[in-house]
């Protein structure tokens, strides 16, 4: 009976063995659920670093324009000898080259040229229009022209002085010749600009009427136009007396432009030149 009953629960624990060895096979082991990273869409890219700028260079300042060369002053002092109411022309002749004698005898004539050498300087013994002033070198015929025109009009005054050495560096003492009307007044107004009125009248010929404006006229005039408008009015009007033809449309504009300029002066436009 013990052992029967023994039996029994030997094969009911067998039983039980094989049931729950079954059930461990059935079973399946529930899967840990793996997550996949999420994917990235478009993966980004690390930004380059900007890149800085270099500095733009700086411009290197365009050269200053040198000033147009002033023209130089006549110097004064190159005379061997100083002007009085004395001094002769003889004096300038002996301090010359025997070349610049030898040319001013010529210009002149033997005659004329010894008349002269007894003649003071300052009398008008020296003049652009007496004196062959072309044959001596520049700077002596500049000095020369000052210091007689200094002396004829009981001296000059320092802003004369000074613009005529200016004047007389740029243009020269010798007014243009004869045959080139406009040059030739072109040289005698500027020149008349540099004097004084009183100045002026002191240098003027005896038989001058005062019909030509005065410096202080003719600076008037030229602030309200071109000075060059009367160089071009009265050398146009001298080619139409030649027979060079009526005047032309322009020029009756500038007739009216220093009509203008005169009143503006107080002046009487058609009864100057």
């Amino acid at each position: 009976m013990k052992s029967t009953t023994i039996g029994r629960f030997m094969l009911l624990a067998l039983a039980v063995v094989a049931l729950l060895a079954l059930g461990a096979c059935d079973e399946s082991p529930t899967p840990t659920k793996v997550i996949p990273p999420t994917p990235t869409l478009f993966p980004t890219a690390t930004p380059e670093p900007t890149p800085t700028p270099e500095p733009t260079p700086t411009p290197e300042p365009s050269p200053t324009p040198e000033p147009s060369p002033t023209p130089e002053s006549v110097p004064t002092d190159v005379l061997p000898f100083s002007i009085d109411a004395d001094t002769t022309v003889r004096t300038l002749t002996d301090s010359l080259t025997d070349a610049e004698v030898s040319c001013i005898r010529t210009e002149l004539g033997d005659d004329m040229f010894e008349a002269m050498l007894d003649q003071p300087i300052s009398g008008g013994g020296v003049s652009p229009e007496s004196f062959p002033l072309q044959c001596v070198a520049p700077e002596i015929a500049g000095a020369l022209t000052l210091a007689v025109l200094s002396a004829q009009t009981g001296g000059l005054s320092d802003m004369s002085q000074s613009c005529l050495q200016a004047f007389l560096a740029e243009h020269g003492a010798v007014p243009p010749a004869g045959e080139d009307p406009a040059a030739e007044l072109r040289w005698g107004l500027n020149f008349q600009l540099c004097l004084t009125d009183e100045e002026a009248l002191a240098l003027a010929p005896p038989d001058d009427d005062g019909s030509f404006p005065s410096p202080s006229e003719l600076r008037c005039v030229s602030s309200h136009t071109d000075i060059e408008n009367f160089v071009t009015l009265v050398s146009s009007f001298e080619q139409a007396a030649q027979g060079g033809g009526a005047p032309s449309p322009e020029l009756f504009a500038i007739m009216g432009e220093l009509s203008a300029a005169f009143e503006a002066c107080g002046l009487e436009f058609m009864t100057t030149g």
